[in-house]
């Protein structure tokens, strides 16, 4: 049987009263049966119910999917700046941090650079590379009172490892060693801006004079580092170049 056109279903479903007596009657949410669109056709009561019942659900979500996905890959402030004990440049690359208290990338070149690489085993931090070479103006530091002259910070990450047929000699056994390709991401200091990116692959592996170790030395490795030329190389056209 088909349903009349006029007759009305409320929300739980029950059968109704017709359009002109509902209109009177205290019915929230009303809704039609219109056999012309072959469905139901819902009244503005039951559609903002609806609508809330999905705001209920999809407002958390939301919220779950920015703090577990979004927000850990946006940069944040450092909460030890560098003129605290703890302060360091080097939370910039190992966990996006920026220090607003830092020089700007402005003015004239050089830009004072600090560098931190990762250049063996550990799982936390990187190392800072010093590069005396391009004075002690242009790379003071990344801790201390030298760092807030920094105005961009240079993050090397290893990739695409590859063994070599070298073993290195250590007091604690030897170890093979690995080269590697360096992929270095150039940051403003004061915002974490990526201004750009450099790549090294080191043209002469040799063992590192130490290497940090974790777990079984049986299984442990030691990478070939890029040298400090290769990395003022990659880097001079960022310290000495105009900035943006």
């Amino acid at each position: 049987m088909t349903p009349d056109r006029n007759a009305f279903i409320d929300a739980a479903g029950r059968s109704g009263l017709p359009l002109g007596q509902a209109r009177g009657r205290s019915i929230r949410y009303v809704t039609r049966y219109d056999s012309s669109r072959r469905g139901l056709v819902y009244g503005p009561g039951e559609i903002r119910l609806r609508a809330l019942v999905a705001g209920v659900f999809l407002i958390p979500l939301i919220v779950i999917i920015y703090a577990v996905l979004i927000r850990p890959l946006q940069p944040h402030r450092s909460i030890s700046p560098l003129t605290t004990a703890g302060g360091s440049l080097e939370d910039l690359c190992s966990r996006k941090r920026y220090h607003p208290e830092s020089a700007h990338f402005t003015g004239p070149p050089p830009h004072p650079i600090a560098l931190y690489a990762q250049e063996d085993q550990r799982m936390l931090g990187m190392n800072e590379v010093r590069l005396g070479v391009f004075g002690k103006d242009v790379a003071p530091g990344g801790s201390g009172p030298n760092a807030l002259r920094v105005q961009l910070v240079a993050c090397a990450e290893r990739h695409d490892e590859v063994a070599t047929s070298a073993d290195c000699d250590y007091n604690r056994g030897i170890m093979r060693l690995y080269t590697a390709t360096y992929k270095i991401k150039i940051f403003e200091a004061r915002t974490r801006h990526q201004v750009g990116s450099a790549r090294i692959v080191p043209a002469s592996p040799i063992c590192p004079n130490s290497a940090f170790v974790s777990g079984d030395y049986s299984r442990a490795k030691v990478y070939a580092t890029p040298s400090a030329d290769e990395y003022r190389a990659s880097l001079s056209r960022f310290v000495f170049g105009r900035s943006n």
